[in-house]
């Protein structure tokens, strides 16, 4: 299955165009590559004070997981140093780790789990970031919004190239979405997918056709309007991805939210859960340049201020720090 993926990938032209392109990439600065202040400033008492203790294993059998966790991983580490020791891991799709202070230990949980409930470890942990939060919360105070990270960190080192991309391409697509086959949300995706093919007044791309992933961020970069759709858990990479490059998203309401929420006509468009009026919003967006134009800026700075990793990470330093100063 995965060489025959594969294969599929190298037959398209796509697949090489790209390729193509990030040799250029890697070779080359971008002209354009803005110093973004840090939205949770990391002061010099908390970088003297702040150890983590990061576990050498986390649990085996979750590729996704430890992908997940090194992004967040990488943010922190930007802003103080991190060590390694044997921690017992919870079961589940979390990780467990260590926050010394002047002898002070705090237990620390981030949960990667899709479901919007909580694992056990909530009770045995000091802060517990909950990647896909339940909007309104859980009315524990220290159950904390984990953010959301996307799993390819071209998209981190890349994300100036492919917004100058977006800027310069002739538009191809006029909504475009491509999407997976996970069971738990099919009804929607299948439902939104034939809402939006099921018309003349406009043309819908993707569907759930795989492609390469590079390929498929050069496609994002040429869609006029994008669509956002629950995965196997309430948010999905792709929205990340789509902010990272400053599309112009639309995308039914979620149960989850992210630590700064998002705000429906300014970093991107909600329709109701039940996806009335997608259409309408689509050939809204479409036919109002302008309103693109300012949700695909908003959408960019919503980016760089919360979710850059370095941002990320200053965002958990943060909720850390007050944690140990309480």
């Amino acid at each position: 299955m995965i060489h025959r993926r594969h294969l599929r990938y190298a037959l398209r032209p796509g697949t090489w165009r790209h390729a193509g392109r990030r040799v250029v990439w890697g070779r080359t600065r971008p002209a354009v590559e803005p110093d973004v202040p840090l939205t949770w400033p990391i002061t010099e008492e908390m970088k003297a004070r702040v150890r983590i203790r990061w576990p050498v294993r986390i649990n085996p059998g979750r590729p996704s997981l430890e992908d997940a966790l090194g992004m967040i991983k990488s943010g922190i580490a930007a802003h103080v140093p991190i060590e390694h020791g044997d921690i017992p891991q919870p079961a589940g799709g979390v990780v467990l780790f260590h926050v010394l202070d002047r002898g002070s230990t705090r237990r620390v949980v981030i949960d990667t789990d899709d479901q919007l409930i909580l694992n056990d470890s909530v009770d045995e942990s000091d802060v517990y970031f909950k990647m896909q939060y339940l909007k309104g919360g859980y009315g524990r105070p220290h159950v904390r919004p984990g953010g959301y990270v996307s799993l390819q960190p071209a998209l981190y080192k890349y994300r100036w190239r492919w917004r100058r991309l977006r800027e310069r391409a002739s538009p191809a697509f006029d909504v475009y979405g491509r999407f997976g086959t996970a069971p738990e949300k099919q009804d929607i995706r299948r439902d939104a997918i034939a809402r939006l093919s099921a018309h003349e007044r406009f043309r819908f791309s993707g569907g759930s056709g795989a492609v390469w992933w590079g390929e498929y961020m050069d496609e994002i970069c040429r869609a006029r309007v994008c669509l956002d759709l629950p995965g196997r858990g309430e948010i999905c990479y792709r929205l990340v991805e789509y902010l990272a490059v400053g599309a112009c998203v639309i995308g039914p309401d979620l149960m989850a939210e992210l630590p700064v929420p998002l705000e429906s006509g300014v970093h991107l468009l909600r329709v109701p859960r039940s996806l009335d009026g997608l259409v309408d919003g689509c050939e809204q967006l479409l036919g109002d340049g302008s309103l693109r134009d300012s949700i695909s800026r908003s959408a960019e700075e919503y980016f760089d201020r919360y979710l850059a990793l370095e941002q990320l990470g200053a965002y958990y330093l943060d909720a850390l720090w007050r944690t140990l100063r309480d």
